[in-house]
């Protein structure tokens, strides 16, 4: 199995900020794995699926994505900070 690698990088702002950060995100993800390096990053993950359903509580993101994210973390590499 090859490698994992993840991507973090800040989020939080105005919605206009979170969109911009989602979108150099994508281009940043789609980059690695186009040139064959297995990549995960949660804003990509998370953004577009909390976008299109909505509801999630503080909570449930707290207890639910993030151990999700951990998950990835811990399998990762390595973390590559944008």
């Amino acid at each position: 199995m090859k490698d994992l690698y993840y991507l973090a990088n800040p989020y939080n702002g105005t919605d206009l900020q979170k969109q911009d950060r989602f979108e150099k995100c994508c281009q940043v993800t789609s980059y690695f794995i186009k040139n064959g390096v297995h990549f995960f990053s949660p804003v990509v993950h998370n953004h577009a699926m909390l976008e299109i359903v909505k509801g999630w509580t503080l909570e449930e993101y707290q207890t639910l994505i993030f151990p999700y994210d951990s998950t990835y973390l811990g399998k990762a590499k390595a973390m590559i900070l944008l």
